[in-house]
Order: C-alpha cells, then structure tokens, then sequence
C-alpha cells in the first residue's frame, strides 16, 4: 500500500507510515475536497473534525467490530482459505491453552464490541477504574519516575523513550492489577507484538502475524489465567479482584478477563509511553512553549492535553456501517469499513484556530481519547503519568537540548511516536 498524492488524485492508505510533514499535507488535502476519502482497498475515511465526531458517536450505525480484526489480529471468523499446515500450527500454540479456545476464538474485545455487548463488559470493568484507585498510584507513579531519573547528572546522554517512557506505565501498571512488578517487562514485550507485526512493518504477511499472535496470546493466558482464578478465590484490592469477584451485578469471565487486560495493557503501555515522549519533542521543536513552561510549572498539565491534540498516540481507528447510509455526502453501503482519521481532525481548521502549532495555553476538545461509549477508560491514568513525568523532567530539560540527528520514530503508522528521544548536555 501507498499514500501519494497528484494535481487531480490523492492515494491515501492508513497504514503506510509517512514522514509527518508529507502526512500532515496530505491529511490536509484530504479535509480539503468534499465528501469522504476512498482508499484503493475500498476504505472510507473520515478526516474532518465533524465526521469524525458523528462516526465514533453513532455506535448504531458504525459498528466497532473492525478494530478486533484491523487493529488486534484477533479475528472471531477463521478464514475458509487458511492451508492446512498453519491451521495444524495454531492448533499446535493452543493444545493446552488455560481457558475454554472456543470461547476464546469467539470472545470480542472491548474495543470491537458494540451494545450491548459493550455495554455489559464496560459497566464491569468501570468499577475496577474508581477515581480512588487511580489516585491511589500517585505516589507509585512519583516513585517510578524518581527512580527512573535517578543518575541523570552523571551521563551525557538520557534517553527519555528507554530511560522513562516506556517503563513507567508497564511498572504502574503492574501495582494496579497486584502482579510482580518483574512482569512489567513481559507485559511491554507483549503489547510490542501488536505494535510491530499486527500494525506493523509484518502486516502484509497475514500467516506470520496471525502465528505471533496466538503465541503471545499463549503467553498472556498462561501467566494470567492463574492469577485471575485465585483472586477470584481470594479477592484482594487490585484491578483484577475487582474485575472477577463474585458480586451480585455481573462478572467476567476468565476469557473476557484476559481479552480485556490484553487491551489494557496494549492500550496503557502505548498511549502513556509516546504521549510523554511526543510532548518533549514538540516542547523541544517549539522553544517558546517550553521556555513557557518552564517559567510557569502548571502548564504541564496543558502541555499533555495539547500534545494529544498535536500528535495523536493512535492515530486513527475502525468503524463499519451496519447498514445503508450517508455521511458527508457520500452513500456507504452496509458493511463497508470507514476510517476515523483522529490525526487530522485534531488538526481541523474549521475547529480549532492555528492547528498546525503547538500552544500549551490552548483549551480546545481533541478525539485522541475517542469519544462516546469507546472514550479511553484510562485517560485518566495517561495523563497523570504524562504529566508527572513531565514536570519531574523539567528541571533535567532545561540543562539539555534534543538531539534531533539521533530522533527516530517508531515503524508503525498507526501509533505516532518515537523509538529514541535522546536529551544531551548542553
């Protein structure tokens, strides 16, 4: 797939990774023309703030099915085509499996689920996302973020990304659901795999990724599965006790449990991981903010918030029409995948004044969390580690300068980020 553009053509394809000048330009062509983008693979998308809004607030007519498929590579269809000897292959990963494989196969993930469905599986798992349990790591979140910057006088270079980023929300995340925090490396090596074969660089070969997914799906139930059981047994006060207790309201179940804590730790670790590191690139990229920041410590809560709008962690997402309709002019037919192009309507000129620059002191909705029933159950995690990293970092930034020749972002076009964000003394 390719994403190019000509005088009287554009030729846009979600997961093909474009350098962000080329992407933002072509996004802002597609806001451009009227109506909807038609890709070559028979995509709609969406890319203007208000189509986007209307498609992820209208459940009944945009089923969220797709992203199990598009976005997880964990489809509930086997496909009739699949050669024996990777059919004998799976089998092989799942012989043993800890949980029921037919309910497994069958099981829809939160993010693909419609009501009511989704209904059911979110009034569970709000009651493991109280405001007192998020609050309560805080104090879990400084620890991890101290610890992190412990030693950062002493080197020349720190690299946020590996030094921080992508450790403190598998750590947080860990103390949340009660596992050893020696599983905080597993769980980043396990949201990896969808990250780079799934919405990767691996994508186009369907055996592969289908074969890394089941392994790792393996793995996650394997470690899981037991400790879902006990704390049914002997609830405790962590996020998997409150998922799986026995209760008069409804429980879920053990593979509900672990489809649900495989988005989680996907969803947790990625957005919290590349929010921190895109917010100390755009502050390095725009001087005059950070300079800003610096002199006025309680923007970093709106430095977070703007850099959601600015650079989106995931980029777009999936919707399909559960029957015949229109939006923005054009006839969809049931069935048919429409993209949300979350990237470019955080950049709509129509709803936000000067949207291509970065302004700590904005105040203005973006969609990088979603919106209506699918809005981010953890958002408000990610932003408390986002900003308390942050504003622990501050001091360390103002002592070094971005090395901009060593920035590589990450292969992925679905997830805007970057591999190494490198800080050197000035």
């Amino acid at each position: 797939m390719t994403s190019t553009t000509t005088a009287d053509r554009i030729s846009y394809e979600p997961f093909t990774r474009l350098e962000e000048p080329e992407l933002y330009a072509l996004l802002q062509r597609l806001r451009d023309r009227p109506g909807l983008h038609r890709t070559d693979t028979g995509w709609w998308v969406a890319s203007r703030f208000a189509d986007v809004r209307l498609v992820l607030s209208r459940p009944e007519l945009f089923s969220s099915a797709p992203n199990q498929d598009e976005l997880a590579g964990l489809s509930t269809k086997l496909d009739p085509d699949t050669n024996p000897e990777q059919l004998q292959r799976l089998m092989a990963i799942m012989a043993g499996m800890p949980v029921d494989v037919g309910e497994l196969v069958s099981a829809r993930m939160i993010i693909g689920a419609d009501p009511p469905t989704h209904t059911r599986l979110r009034s569970i798992v709000n009651r493991g996302f109280t405001p007192r349990r998020i609050d309560a790591v805080g104090p879990a979140i400084e620890a991890v973020v101290d610890d992190a910057l412990t030693g950062i006088e002493d080197v020349g270079s720190f690299d946020v990304v590996s030094g921080l980023a992508a450790e403190l929300p598998a750590r947080v995340l860990a103390r949340l659901l009660g596992v050893d925090a020696a599983a905080a490396r597993d769980m980043k090596g396990w949201a990896d795999v969808l990250s780079t074969t799934v919405q990767g660089t691996a994508r186009g070969d369907a055996d592969e990724v289908q074969l890394a997914m089941v392994r790792m799906l393996r793995e996650f139930a394997d470690y899981f599965v037991p400790i879902i059981e006990e704390r049914r047994r002997n609830p405790g006060d962590d996020l998997i006790s409150a998922l799986v207790k026995a209760a008069e309201s409804d429980t879920l179940t053990a593979v509900e449990t672990i489809m649900f804590l495989l988005v989680l730790v996907f969803a947790g670790s990625e957005t919290a991981a590349n929010l921190i590191s895109n917010t100390v690139v755009s502050l390095y990229e725009n001087p005059d903010q950070l300079e800003l920041l610096q002199h006025n410590p309680e923007l970093a809560a709106g430095a977070v918030e703007e850099c959601l709008r600015y650079r989106a962690p995931f980029q777009f997402n999936f919707r399909q029409a559960t029957r015949d309709t229109e939006l923005a002019g054009e006839h969809i037919a049931e069935g048919e995948l429409v993209v949300p192009q979350i990237a470019s309507a955080n950049r709509d000129t129509r709803q936000y004044f000067d949207p291509h620059r970065y302004d700590i002191t904005r105040d203005a909705q973006h969609l990088s969390l979603g919106h209506g029933i699918h809005f981010c159950l953890g958002a408000h995690l990610g932003r408390m580690e986002a900003r308390i990293a942050l504003t622990k970092l501050m001091p360390h930034m103002a002592r070094r300068t971005l090395d901009l020749d060593g920035l590589r972002r990450l292969e992925t076009a679905f997830i805007y980020g970057y591999r190494t964000v490198e800080l050197v003394r000035g």
